[in-house]
Formats: structure tokens, sequence, C-alpha cells
């Protein structure tokens, strides 16, 4: 049976020499739930060329999202610049070590739920 935990990590600057490319945990959620919190920040749109048309969202890099998309997604990626701001969910059994090393050093891991917490523990090599 598949885990239903979802994680979001973000990917952008960071480390010794504030790098582009630095991967953190930033929550545990899914898809939906990473786009409804942050709707402020996503450009909702309605039209194509003056024309109604069903709703979509997009980043700033331009990716579309149709609401059916992010409304049953559980796993997807964010882009807002092409480079230094990224937002990847995914699935925690498609997490590999490195991952889980970073949900476990994070300071988020405490507020994490048990089932999360549990998972990492058990499948993360090193302590």
């Amino acid at each position: 049976m598949e885990k239903q935990i979802y994680v979001t990590f973000h990917i952008g600057r960071g480390g010794r020499f504030n790098n582009g490319g630095f991967k953190k945990f930033h929550s545990e959620q899914n898809f939906y739930q990473l786009v409804d919190s942050l709707r402020d920040k996503l450009f909702i749109q309605n039209r194509i060329n003056g024309k109604f048309c069903k709703s979509f969202i997009h980043d700033g890099n331009g990716v579309s999202l149709t609401n059916d998309d992010w409304q049953n997604g559980l796993t997807g990626t964010l882009d807002f610049d092409g480079e230094y701001d990224t937002l990847i969910t995914k699935n925690i059994i498609d997490c590999d070590e490195l991952e889980l090393q970073k949900i476990k050093d994070s300071h988020e891991f405490d507020f994490c739920t048990d089932e999360l917490q549990q998972y990492v523990n058990e499948n993360c090599v090193t302590n």
C-alpha cells in the first residue's frame, strides 16, 4: 500500500556561498494545499486573448495549471522564476536519502505528523 504522506521542498538560494539550487524541506502538505496556501502569489485567470475560459492558475514562470490539475493534484511543481524559487511536492516514498535527511534536520520536523516522523526515522540511514 502506498503511503499517503506528501512533503514539499523549496529550491532556492542557500548554503555556504548562497548559491542557487539549494533544497530544503518546506512543509508537510499535498500540492492542492500548497497552491491554496500560495493563492496570493499565483496569477488566477479566466480569459485567453480576451475570451472567457475555464479558470486556470499560472506561476511566475508561465506554467499553467487548470483547476483540475491543482484541486485534484497531490504532487506537482510551482516554478516562480525558472532558477531560484521552486516548490516541489512529492510523495514521501519518492524521496531519496538526502531529502529524508533534509526533512529530519529541518526545524519543522518536530511539528510534522507522527506518521511522517516515524517513516523518516525508519528510512533515514544517518542519524
